[in-house]
């Protein structure tokens, strides 16, 4: 989903400040596309992971963000949702919840209670609620 314009603009935020790697950030993810409304897209996150250093590798040895029973299920949209998803959701009790893995990963390594959030997201203690 990278275009020529986002790659230009990251080119030249780092030309103008000394940016450089402090975060490693890695999750298993479950991606959907709805194939009749491009615009719309699901992901599913689980066991995220982090440390903070200079050097980065798949290897090195992680922090864990949230527990292994949890999931982060985010929904993105062009547009606003469309009815049959809204009435699954609300049928399964699920609401939007703020929370950015990034800045959690900020607060956990303060040991700050992590509850700041920024993307509309639901978390499940369990894959099986929404299946």
């Amino acid at each position: 989903f990278l275009s020529n314009q986002i790659l230009n603009e990251i080119a030249f935020y780092q030309s103008c400040y000394a940016v450089k790697p402090k975060v490693f950030l890695k999750y298993d993810r479950i991606a959907f596309n709805d194939k009749y409304d491009q615009g719309l897209r699901m992901t599913l996150d689980h066991r995220i992971q982090y440390h903070n250093s200079d050097t980065f590798s798949c290897q090195s040895e992680c922090d864990v963000l949230l527990d292994a029973d949890q999931w982060v299920f985010e929904i993105k949209s062009k547009q606003n949702f469309p009815l049959w998803l809204v009435n699954i959701l609300s049928g399964l009790g699920l609401y939007t919840v703020r929370f950015s893995k990034i800045n959690n990963v900020y607060l956990a390594s303060r040991k700050e209670v992590v509850t700041e959030c920024s993307y509309q997201l639901w978390m499940f203690h369990s894959i099986t609620q929404v299946l």
